[in-house]
Order: C-alpha cells, then structure tokens, then sequence
C-alpha cells in the first residue's frame, strides 16, 4: 500500500489519529483536525492493518481508497 486517501461528510473539523500496524505493534503515524479529504502516504511500510479514529466525535466517511502495488 502506497497512499490512503479519505473523503470525509460532515462534520468539518474532527480531531483525528491515524495508527498503522505491520502485526506486532500499532504505531501512531498521524494525528491532527479533518478536512474534507486526506491523504496519507504510506510508502515504504509493510503494514497489515490501518486504523483511523475519531476520538472525540464521529465523523462520516463516505470513500476510503487504498493505492498501491
């Protein structure tokens, strides 16, 4: 996986934490405020899992796209 890219409904915003994990142990690799659309690079990383989280109020995901090989 090269890229994660987000699209986000409402609300605007959102106080968010991304974590990756390659089987063994979850690693925070971003955190910050929505915006509509994100986009994470990921390159270089052999992950089996990423998680994005909300921790203070949901927000609506309408697409998430994997990119990569």
């Amino acid at each position: 996986m090269d890229t994660v890219t987000v699209l986000l409904g409402e609300p605007d915003a959102v106080p968010y934490r991304l974590e990756v994990s390659d089987g063994q142990a979850a690693e925070e690799v971003a955190t910050g405020t929505t915006d509509r659309r994100m986009s994470f690079d990921l390159r270089g990383r052999a992950l089996r899992a990423v998680k994005l989280v909300f921790p203070e109020a949901p927000a609506e995901i309408k697409e998430v796209r994997v990119h990569g090989r």
